[in-house]
């Protein structure tokens, strides 16, 4: 059997009679996170003529990859008959406040970084020039502009200022007024505590008409808030046990629209997961109750990585690599230089010893999970059977007979 997202829902399909059932599937990749199923079924070759059998669909929808109303792309897991799917729900909220973003500034055409006053007014000029707004085709306009940077602008200045002089030639007389542009770059970050009082700045300033409307535009009057979520479904009927909705932050312009994508880890009777803005959340995997909550960075930094638990220590890299106590959500350690955010970090065995390994600055760091402190990574023994370095290590794979290129570590 399989369970898998179709149309908005999560199903659970057949593949054929006698289908034996996997062991849990628990975390990220599987339970020794090397996307290998143990004695998993066999692989169809092809489908049958009427495809394979449903055999339930969830009760409600479960979004995946929406960027309009949530969704998420944090992957589905499966414990003690439980499946666990995460996903992020869209929340939006009026602002009564009115305030203008530095990239909403830069959008109307603003930079910080200024070019000298000789340069910039004779920019002007042709950018206002009758010989700029006689040329309506594209094309012509896009062999003015190389003419004019090439015969105006040394090459550091293209280099410095080029991207910001060639956007005001392109938009000749319709880029706005530089004096405009300073006057808003003073209120920049400054909320307006009301539309009306936005409004009286218009006025003070002369704003009116059309610009009036197309600046109003650039000041938000919502704001959207990502949430985490994770429904918890019967894995045999998929009906829903628990979800539990995790409150996020605004989202920022940074994140694009998915600010976390993160798998559940289900171990020892709890879930662990991190939200949209860094909290994190041991849950009861079987109630959905909150165990306990804390926090793993300051919110600003993607996350797309997924908690490992290893000795106790539930580990998570999003920001600093950070080590919570399993059960009390206690803050063990950090390590601030360590700031994977997108490869999930792995357990390993070796010599009596449990590590976490974590991709970060394009080497593997090994850890001691009690205490954060880094280990020696030996050579690895000769395998005798498929085997898979962690996500994002150079030479993947190796198998009986061959040994993979062993990717750089650090660890003393």
């Amino acid at each position: 059997m399989r369970i898998c997202h179709l149309a908005g829902a999560l199903c659970l399909i057949s593949m054929g009679p006698g289908t034996p059932v996997a062991a849990d599937w628990n975390e990220w990749r599987g339970p020794q996170r090397n996307g290998v199923v143990e004695q998993g079924p066999p692989l169809l070759d092809a489908w049958s003529d009427e495809g394979p059998k449903r055999v339930w669909m969830s009760e409600e929808p479960v979004r995946s990859g929406d960027t309009v109303r949530g969704g998420g792309l944090g992957s589905l897991v499966v414990a003690d008959g439980r499946a666990y799917c995460p996903v992020i729900l869209a929340r939006t909220e009026k602002l009564t406040t009115r305030t203008l973003s530095e990239a909403k500034l830069v959008k109307l055409g603003w930079t910080a970084k200024k070019p000298p006053a000789e340069l910039l007014a004779s920019s002007e000029k042709a950018r206002l020039s009758a010989e700029r707004q006689a040329l309506k085709n594209p094309a012509e306009v896009q062999a003015w502009l190389r003419k004019w940077t090439e015969a105006n602008l040394t090459a550091t200045q293209r280099k410095q200022f080029g991207g910001f002089i060639v956007s005001r030639l392109r938009q000749g007389a319709a880029a706005k007024d530089l004096a405009l542009l300073e006057k808003l770059a003073a209120i920049k970050g400054r909320p307006f505590p009301s539309p009306e009082a936005l409004d009286a700045w218009f006025a003070e300033n002369g704003i009116e008409g059309d610009l009036r409307k197309a600046l109003q535009a650039q000041f938000p009057t919502t704001v959207t808030f990502r949430d985490s979520g994770v429904f918890c479904l019967d894995a045999a009927t998929g009906k829903t046990l628990w979800k539990k909705v995790l409150p996020g932050g605004p989202l920022l312009p940074l994140y694009g629209n998915h600010p976390a994508s993160s798998t559940p880890c289900v171990a020892n009777g709890k879930c662990y997961v991190i939200g949209t803005d860094g909290a994190v959340f041991c849950l009861d995997a079987k109630t959905g109750k909150t165990v306990w909550t804390g926090m793993a960075g300051d919110g600003r930094v993607q996350k797309h990585c997924s908690f490992v638990v290893a000795d106790g220590v539930a580990v998570i890299p999003a920001g600093p690599l950070t080590g919570f106590d399993a059960e009390t959500g206690k803050v063990l350690w950090t390590h601030d230089k360590i700031k994977a955010t997108w490869a999930s970090p792995v357990r390993w065995a070796s010599g009596g010893k449990t590590c976490v390994l974590v991709r970060a600055g394009g080497k593997i760091v090994c850890l001691a999970p009690k205490g954060g402190s880094m280990r020696s990574m030996p050579a690895p023994p000769r395998p005798s059977r498929a085997i898979a370095w962690p996500s994002g290590a150079r030479a993947a794979s190796g198998s009986t007979g061959s040994q993979p290129r062993r990717p750089s570590f650090c660890g003393t």
